[in-house]
């Protein structure tokens, strides 16, 4: 036997992703609200054990444009594919700091 009930039930939905660093939205509007995306990369930062950031966790998120711009001279030349922006093409490879 199949027991069915009629309820409402409320949920979260991320509205909105903004870059922390422009304030620009990442939000990729689709034809239908289902195939809405957002168009970003986060960068997160955890202190390490008897660091001056023991325990301390930071988090930003970035358009791409932004993450372009702070990682672009941070790359260094791999065989992972290009990926080409409005600004140029760049390779991300392997990020190092």
């Amino acid at each position: 036997m199949i027991k069915k009930v009629t309820e409402t039930r409320s949920v979260e939905v991320v509205e909105d992703i903004v870059c922390d660093q422009c304030g620009k939205t990442t939000r990729t509007d689709g034809i239908i609200e289902e195939l809405r995306s957002f168009e970003y990369a986060t960068l997160s930062f955890s202190g390490g054990y008897s660091s001056n950031y023991d325990g301390l966790k930071f988090e930003l998120q970035l358009c791409q444009d932004c993450a372009i711009t702070i990682f672009k001279n941070r790359v260094r030349d791999s065989d992972e594919p290009e990926l080409p922006t409005k600004h140029g093409t760049y390779s991300w490879g392997h990020i190092g700091f």
